[in-house]
């Protein structure tokens, strides 16, 4: 009797040991899916309104997914060496993940290969130049360079005058802009400048038939004289602010590709949230674009872009 009392007794025991371990693991486990995950967002720039379609787009995702984001600007843009130490001091701080906008440069490409076994890390745009076990949320730069290219010269002459601008080249999305624009241009038509943003004065943009921008700094720029000088510009940039959406709507700028920021700030967040919490696989993702122009920005199939959703 005693044996069996001692067995019963034991058998208890490890009922309850058991359940207990299972109440500790799903409660530990439920504490940990609800607890806010901290992701730090490392951008190529300090641009006013640059990126606020991708913020809205972090923004949104940050509260499906329990996530608490901060967003660091550059106060130099495309500063390799300010990104090498905001990727450090955030990862010392308790970062549990990090999206960043790589610029050029070897050494953060490095930097960012020592931190990759620390805690996952997504770049956004592009890829860096010359590493590629990373995953990135970005469009096709090149093809959306290579298709405003087209559109270009498909209206030039062959004698026009034209200028591709660019603010912040040492970003690795505006190089790849840049090289598919310019190789959709005609060996015949010789008469290419690229220039960036800031050694260029507007008076010189007189000299001029068609400008092409490849970021939002120099569209905002350009469709702003373009608008003070009553459209005497022919325009043609990549972005999808408001200013830019409304100087393609009132003829100020000819052609615009939008992609979709706001889809690229939500699956962001969205994808190294679900990798931090459940281990899933971190997978590239490319997302979609349109060309739009003055009598096409109102189809229906194009509000979507221009008007941002997650799809």
């Amino acid at each position: 009797m005693k044996k069996y009392n001692t067995l019963i007794a034991a058998m208890l025991l490890i009922i309850i040991i058991g359940i207990s371990g299972v109440v500790y693991f799903y409660g530990t486990d439920s504490k940990r899916q609800n607890e806010f995950l901290k992701v730090s967002v490392i951008l190529d720039s300090s641009a006013g309104d640059r990126w606020n379609n991708l913020k809205q787009g972090m923004n949104q995702a940050a509260m499906d997914y329990k996530v608490e984001i901060n967003i660091l600007n550059l106060s130099t843009a495309g500063s390799e060496e300010e990104q090498i130490q905001l990727l450090n001091r955030e990862i010392t701080n308790g970062a549990q993940g990090v999206l960043i906008i790589p610029v050029l440069g070897f050494a953060l490409e490095e930097a960012v290969i020592l931190s990759k076994p620390t805690l996952p890390i997504l770049t956004l745009f592009s890829k860096f130049e010359g590493y590629d076990d990373t995953y990135t949320i970005s469009s096709e730069n090149y093809q959306m360079g290579y298709e405003l290219g087209k559109e270009v010269m498909q209206q030039a002459n062959a004698e026009d005058e034209i200028i591709v601008l660019v603010n912040n080249e040492n970003s690795n999305y505006i190089r790849e802009r840049k090289e598919g624009v310019l190789s959709a241009f005609e060996p015949t038509f010789a008469k290419i400048t690229v220039c960036e943003l800031q050694e260029i004065k507007a008076e010189k943009l007189m000299n001029y038939d068609r400008i092409v921008a490849l970021d939002v700094e120099s569209l905002d720029y350009v469709s702003m004289i373009s608008e003070y000088n009553d459209g005497y510009y022919q325009v043609y940039g990549i972005g999808g602010t408001n200013r830019s959406l409304v100087s393609l709507d009132k003829g100020y700028i000819n052609t615009l590709i939008v992609e979709n920021e706001y889809n690229i700030g939500y699956i962001a967040i969205q994808t190294i949230a679900e990798k931090m919490r459940n281990n899933t696989e971190m997978r590239d993702h490319m997302v979609d674009y349109c060309i739009v122009n003055q009598e096409t920005m109102y189809d229906q199939d194009k509000q979507r872009l221009l008007f941002p959703l997650v799809q």
